[in-house]
């Protein structure tokens, strides 16, 4: 029988309460795949992510991360870690506990193996960022922002340098280097535009084809969204205040990593390149970009927007009642239609001299 949406708030809060002392008001939150929630009271705020068995290697690898980055000096807040609570529990929390055993949390992973919903998940909490979603700005963000966004995901990249995981090679549906085929798999999915897509995957792989073994590749954050990526008011104006979500933190082309911000910057906008050229700034502050990265970043965003309208209508039919899924498909079809009919020469000339580059034209 399914649990009530109540049921689950109260077992989410019971989690929380017993696996990392954490006590207060439980909101749910939206998510792909994992459930999360807020825990409010006493004046602070946490997040509390609960994965399915299925995920508990990316479940590993999300707190393996967040932990590499704990002392890292960054421009920008990211989420700490939450460390489980030493307090015994009944066998029942723990899949596969023996009868009568008595289990003890330990101090680290920050993973604590429980059971929610019926089924067997992993949970870790963490630190809650205040601020706005910069998905809620939108076009109004100003370039000064993007800036900002794009240097402090070279700083983030910068400290993921060193950071060694098994999980950063795994193949998943946004890692970008597999993009082509995951596209080409989900696109008989897709009911209209899928000729405009195959296109825009064509288009982009003969931009890329001379550039690919080029591309300098790190560990990269991977997600940096408009709904991962959080801002606040200042004195001086609207300011970068965190960067959350480093649940599809992969090893990849570093120019990936811009390509992908700059996608859901470029979203209705009347000059959508110029955003993409203030991330791309902002990023070359901190760690400049070769040329070769200049003239791949406008491709790349083109084959993260291909695979945002091929792969989520997929989701969207397997998890139908999650509204998530579905909040960057219309602004990523007005993109695309607005891609065709760039001229990409000229869009990656301005990305050249954006990074301080001589022009390609």
């Amino acid at each position: 029988m399914r649990t009530s949406k109540t049921g689950l708030l109260r077992e989410a809060g019971e989690i929380a309460r017993r696996a990392f002392g954490l006590d207060g008001t439980v909101h749910p939150l939206a998510g792909e795949i994992d459930s999360n929630f807020r825990i409010s009271g006493s004046g602070e705020c946490f997040l509390l992510k609960l994965a399915p068995a299925c995920r508990t290697s990316v479940a590993e690898l999300l707190t393996a991360c967040l932990h590499h980055l704990a002392t890292a000096k960054l421009p920008v807040s990211v989420p700490t870690l939450v460390p489980p609570a030493p307090l015994d529990c009944p066998p029942g929390d723990v899949p596969g506990a023996a009868p009568g055993a008595r289990l003890c949390y330990p101090a680290h992973p920050a993973l604590v193996p429980v059971s929610y919903a019926g089924a067997p998940h992993t949970v870790c909490a963490m630190t809650w960022i205040e601020g706005t979603l910069l998905a809620e700005a939108g076009a109004a963000s100003p370039p000064s922002l993007l800036e900002e966004l794009g240097a402090a995901l070279a700083c983030v990249d910068a400290a993921l340098a060193g950071f060694e995981h098994p999980e950063l090679e795994r193949d998943f549906a946004w890692r970008m280097e597999g993009a082509p085929e995951t596209i080409r798999r989900y696109l008989p999915e897709v009911e209209r535009g899928a000729e405009l897509v195959a296109a825009m995957v064509d288009r982009s792989l003969a931009r890329l084809a001379p550039l690919r073994r080029l591309l300098p590749r790190t560990v990269i954050h991977g997600d940096a969204n408009g709904h991962n990526v959080l801002v606040r008011s200042s004195p001086s104006g609207v300011r970068l205040a965190g960067i959350i979500d480093f649940g599809d933190v992969q090893s990849g082309w570093r120019a990936s990593e811009v390509a992908i911000a700059a996608a859901y910057a470029m979203m209705d906008r009347s000059d959508p390149v110029a955003a993409a050229c203030a991330i791309a700034r902002g990023y070359s502050t901190v760690a400049p970009l070769s040329p070769e990265e200049c003239a791949a970043t406008l491709s790349l965003a083109a084959l993260r927007l291909c695979l945002s309208v091929a792969v989520q209508p997929h989701q969207i039919r397997e998890d139908p009642g999650n509204e998530y899924l579905a909040v960057s498909q219309v602004p990523a079809w007005r993109l695309l239609r607005s891609l065709a009919e760039l001229e990409w020469r000229t869009a990656e000339s301005r990305i050249r001299e954006a990074c301080g580059r001589a022009s390609c034209l």
